[in-house]
């Protein structure tokens, strides 16, 4: 059962949380993000080309079948980045893990994005396979329900370029000898100017990998720690849901 002390820290953290972006919000950048949100909802962006840049960047993700419903429109967000990858990986499982029975047909694919059909690896399934045919890429791993800022990967590219051994990601916490983990302070990168170390890194929104920065011995299911100096929350525009 959740205490009442932790339901006050995450009121606390989630309205500190809401007054930083409050602060940082501009109504023109607020028009931009719904209108672009609205027209993502409804057709395919025109895809573009990759900006000849010293990382090979590629964006993963994966689903389950119940959440197929939610994916167009954030495929098309991640065609519709000022800064494109080079590729885009929808891993795509033959049969599900848990009901063992097929994965549903897939939902209508936006130029630009590739599908990669694999074995169901569980939560790594939106990492794996992507990591296996891209060992030396910068390697992005986002959710399957969310619309992304156009500056998504423009922003954790940036955060990556400034601490390039460093997981990079939008929300992390930090770690206090004696204390909770239901405790630890949370740091959202959504109300950040600047990048901000911290000791654990979440995989909500999304994260980026630098090349070699798993060990070999990782297992299917459960991705060991990074052998990287660091991890660090990035900032980012606001990140809209596709669904509640």
């Amino acid at each position: 059962m959740i205490s009442p002390l932790h339901l006050a820290r995450l009121g606390f953290t989630n309205a500190n949380h809401l007054r930083q972006r409050i602060a940082e919000a501009t109504l023109a950048g607020a028009a931009h993000d719904f209108a672009r949100a609205a027209r993502l909802m409804i057709r395919d962006p025109e895809p573009r080309p990759a900006p000849a840049r010293a990382e090979r960047v590629v964006v993963t993700l994966s689903s389950v079948p119940h959440r197929r419903s939610h994916l167009v429109p954030t495929l098309r967000s991640l065609v519709d980045q000022i800064c494109p990858p080079d590729r885009i990986v929808l891993a795509w499982p033959e049969h599900s893990l848990r009901t063992l029975k097929p994965y549903p047909r897939l939902p209508h694919i936006p130029a630009g994005v590739e599908v990669i059909r694999c074995a169901d690896e569980g939560p790594a399934t939106k990492l794996l396979p992507a990591l296996r045919a891209e060992p030396d890429a910068v390697v992005v791993v986002v959710d399957d329900d969310h619309i992304y800022p156009d500056t998504f990967l423009e922003d954790l590219l940036a955060a990556h370029r400034s601490a390039p051994t460093s997981t990079v990601g939008l929300r992390g916490y930090y770690a206090q000898n004696g204390s909770n983990p239901d405790n630890f302070p949370h740091v959202c990168g959504t109300a950040l100017r600047q990048p901000r170390a911290v000791d654990v890194l979440m995989g909500m929104w999304g994260y980026l990998i630098p090349p070699g920065s798993l060990d070999e011995g990782y297992t299917i299911s459960v991705v060991g720690p990074p052998k990287s100096a660091g991890t660090t929350t990035s900032g980012s525009r606001r990140i809209s849901p596709t669904a509640a």
